[in-house]
């Protein structure tokens, strides 16, 4: 049976090149400390006791900052006689008595499970996943294992946004080379989620269509001189930015979008009357907006629409776009 016992340690007595049991991200987290004056207030850690030194159960980042603030000691709850689930699995509780576990958290505590504590997918979802706060599926286990495919910088930036997961797997599909060229992007240009949405559908049609890498896309002409633009706003630079996708997934874009407007001017509508394509003709069907006054102008309507269709130019334009 373990035991457990409050005391302060000396900081040097702590074995801090020991991560086992850590899953704190990012590990820089000092905002959890409280000061008043010139004393600190923090959780106590918990420390796993061993032969010769302690080993952190959790709490590594906090030993790390008082550490660097010259702090000799530091008060700790010492867990003897317990298993190392046991421990990891105290570790996630009293983790989330003073903050909430983010997705990268949740992807390193799965990753552990599995990998060091030997736990098997459908174990970790029944007896953890409730553990932090998420409902008890496989598909959701390895769903959060996906998050180890991607790089660090990748990671801070889901865990300062507060993504989802299914938005943060969308990141998975890239190396972590082409993650870090991604992330210069929108960094530069300040993206938004759904610019950011469009950033990655654009690049896996382009390497899909063209056989590439998203590497070579990104390192290409078009880009890397956008990339070196320092002068122009970001709202200047975004235009540019979405224009060279759509000339890359649309090469012969302007030429067609003509003929569009050529095709619909021909139906020689009211100036109040409109038929809209999707915008970058990416989206399903075309909008259609019709402002009258009357009675004779909603027949005009109606007859205007029959005399589209009749001709097929209603059917010309769906098969331009």
């Amino acid at each position: 049976m373990s035991t457990k016992i409050f005391s302060e340690i000396q900081i040097s007595n702590i074995n801090l090149e020991n991560t086992f049991y850590s899953f704190c991200y990012p590990n820089n987290l000092a905002y959890k400390f409280d000061k008043n004056g010139d004393e600190l207030y923090y959780p106590p850690i918990i420390l796993e006791k061993k032969s010769v030194n302690y080993n952190v159960v959790e709490g590594l980042d906090r030993v790390n900052y008082l550490k660097s603030l010259g702090e000799p000691k530091i008060n700790a709850f010492i867990i003897t006689n317990a298993t190392p689930v046991e421990l990891f699995r105290m570790g996630i509780f009293y983790t989330q008595t003073y903050k909430s576990l983010n997705l990268i958290e949740k992807s390193i505590i799965i990753d552990k499970l599995i990998s060091l504590f030997k736990q098997d997918e459908r174990t970790t979802a029944n007896e953890y996943l409730p553990i932090i706060k998420e409902k008890p599926a496989v598909n959701l286990v390895k769903s959060l294992l996906e998050l180890n495919k991607l790089s660090d910088t990748i990671k801070k930036y889901i865990v300062e946004q507060r993504f989802t997961l299914s938005f943060a797997k969308s990141f998975c599909n890239f190396t972590f080379e082409e993650q870090e060229l991604i992330y210069k992007w929108i960094e530069k240009l300040k993206l938004g989620v759904n610019e950011v949405k469009y950033f990655l559908e654009s690049l896996n049609f382009l390497s899909g269509r063209d056989s590439t890498c998203v590497k070579n896309i990104l390192n290409g002409d078009l880009f890397t001189e956008l990339l070196s633009n320092n002068t122009e706003s970001i709202n200047s630079l975004k235009k540019k930015f979405q224009e060279v996708f759509l000339k890359l997934r649309f090469p012969d874009y302007k030429a067609h979008t003509d003929k569009i407007k050529n095709l619909i001017k021909s139906f020689k509508l009211e100036p109040n009357w409109k038929i809209l394509p999707p915008k970058n003709l990416e989206g399903d069907g075309i909008d259609l907006i019709f402002h009258i006054k009357n009675e004779a102008e909603y027949a005009m309507v109606l007859n205007k629409l029959k005399v589209i269709y009749d001709n097929h130019s209603i059917e010309n334009l769906f098969k331009l776009l």
